[in-house]
């Protein structure tokens, strides 16, 4: 494989920069060639804040990121965190920075989350996965009711798949649903999840001792998940939310669902390409304590299917602090 750069080079202040375009477009994933004073990287689209880590730390400049496919804007995102030039120092006599305060494990700080499985429409004989989920008991899965699709096999999932990262969990199969208010949707399990998947749900002490508010779901490439992802969001004065909800969905008031706007949303993508979906069933709303941990405050339901690529939309979620939702959760079904 021919790869092949246009390189400048410039001296600025005793540093060496250089901004480089690639003529050969990669796709999201490859790793990118190995290129002088260019941290080791791969293809990908999501990469912000990796790469205000390394301007903070001058390994990069925001005019030396390479550009690995210019149509679908991916760039080459560093591997690794940089290192802290205080580290080699200390290295003989201490951990390094990234021993003593890894990056969280997705798995481990939402170990409720899944994803469901469908059948593919054009193929019939392979499988989609589409929309987040989260377990709300061993054997009990909770999303939104757009996911739930009509009384038809191809817009029915048909299993459950735990986890946001590979390796996933054991996927378990669907036998029943149960609705609430054409909002939320509980599909029952054949088998068990284990006791550590289950999802703490937020109480109202919860919500109001937050650090922040993260929405945890799936990015979307063609109305099907290709990449987890994190996105703050701030909540919003109920009465300055005005969104068309979804058809079916009953009342949506300020006792019952949340309005949200989501902060430092990324650009717009083109189409095609795996971006953040914050639609219903994409993503669900996370209260995080100032330790780390997180529980389940939300579900975003009634928006509707659209996705929302800009950074100035709200949404809405419903709220899972509520007493009539724990009710459905925990009831006999």
């Amino acid at each position: 494989m021919m790869w092949r750069f246009l390189v400048l080079l410039t001296a600025l202040g005793g540093i060496r920069t250089w901004a480089a375009k690639l003529e050969f477009s990669l796709n999201e994933g490859n790793a990118c060639p190995e290129m002088p004073n260019y941290p080791e990287s791969s293809c990908k689209w999501n990469c912000s804040a990796m790469i205000e880590s390394h301007v903070l730390r001058k390994t990069l400049t925001h005019g030396s990121v390479v550009h690995c496919n210019v149509a679908e804007e991916l760039v080459c995102c560093p591997n690794h965190q940089p290192q802290d030039p205080l580290s080699n120092k200390l290295q003989a006599l201490t951990h390094s920075a990234a021993d003593s305060d890894p990056q969280p494990d997705p798995q481990k700080t939402y170990p409720h989350m899944a994803s469901l499985r469908y059948l593919n429409p054009v193929t019939l004989d392979s499988y989609l996965y589409r929309c987040a989920a989260l377990v709300a008991k061993e054997n009990y899965v909770l999303t939104s009711a757009y996911c739930a699709g009509l009384e038809d096999v191809i817009q029915m999932p048909n299993r459950v798949r735990l986890g946001l990262v590979a390796p996933f969990k054991e996927e378990l199969v669907i036998n029943g649903s149960f609705n609430y208010n054409s909002d939320l949707v509980l599909f029952r399990l054949t088998r068990n999840y284990s006791s550590e998947a289950i999802a703490k749900i937020c109480g109202q002490q919860d919500l109001d001792s937050s650090r922040k508010l993260m929405a945890v779901g799936f990015a979307q490439r063609n109305g099907v998940n290709c990449e987890w992802f994190e996105q703050e969001v701030s909540l919003r004065p109920f009465s300055t939310c005005n969104i068309t909800v979804r058809s079916g969905m009953r009342s949506v008031e300020s006792q019952t669902h949340f309005c949200v706007y989501p902060i430092h949303m990324p650009a717009t993508t083109r189409s095609g390409s795996c971006f953040r979906c914050l639609r219903a069933g994409a993503s669900v709303l996370h209260a995080v304590q100032a330790d780390g941990s997180a529980c389940v405050a939300g579900i975003a339901t009634p928006t509707g299917g659209k996705c929302y690529k800009s950074g100035n939309a709200d949404l809405y979620y419903t709220s899972l602090v509520n007493g009539n939702v724990l009710d459905f959760i925990n009831g006999s079904h």
